[in-house]
This record gives C-alpha cells, structure tokens and sequence, in this order.
C-alpha cells in the first residue's frame, strides 16, 4: 500500500509539472516579459517561460514584487510598481523590466 500511494505521488507530481510546464510555455506565446539588458548594449533578454509565468501571475494578482532564482541560485526581485529588477542583495543594481503583449503587440514599460 505504501509503495503504491508514493508511486502515485511521484505520478501526480510529474504531471503537475508536465501541466506547469505547458501553461507557461502558453502564457509565454501570448505574452512576454523582458528585461533590458545595458551589458549587452541595451539588448532585450527575455525571461524563461517559468519566470515569465510567475511575472504575469504577480502582475494580474496585483502583487507590487515578486522574486525568483537565478540559475546559481542568486534572488532577484522584481518591483511591478516601478518595473525594475535588481539582486536582493544590492537594490541599486537595477534594469528595467518589460511586458509585451503579444495578442495586441503593445509594449508596457514602466520608466
């Protein structure tokens, strides 16, 4: 029995993820988060579909920020009220974020 329920659970978690996945991968066709980039020449950078999602997700909550994780673990936070993203560890190192509408083609960009 035991056995059984932790399989399922494995099962149920891998779907989930299998669901996250696609929900993002949509969210991400129809809009899009960027940041710019001013190391890169002020080049846009878009954010991975998981963060994408979390950006909408706050945004359409009215969340005033939001954080996720690097790659290497570093947090950053995201402030929706003014549209900058900067390490938690040092607030003066921002750039601006970006959100493009991808069904209307409009950009929104707070400055």
């Amino acid at each position: 029995m035991n056995a059984t329920e932790k399989i399922h659970k494995v099962i149920r978690a891998a779907e989930k993820n299998r669901q996250e996945k696609q929900a993002a991968e949509l969210m991400a066709s129809m809009v899009e988060w960027c940041f710019l980039d001013t190391t890169a020449g002020n080049d846009l950078t878009k954010y991975p579909p998981d963060i994408n999602m979390q950006l909408e997700k706050a945004l359409r909550n009215q969340e005033t920020r939001t954080s996720f994780k690097d790659a290497q673990g570093k947090k950053y936070i995201v402030d929706l009220t003014t549209y900058e993203e900067y390490p938690e560890d040092d607030t003066s190192d921002t750039v601006k974020v970006i959100r493009k509408s991808k069904l209307d083609g409009m950009w929104f960009c707070q400055m």
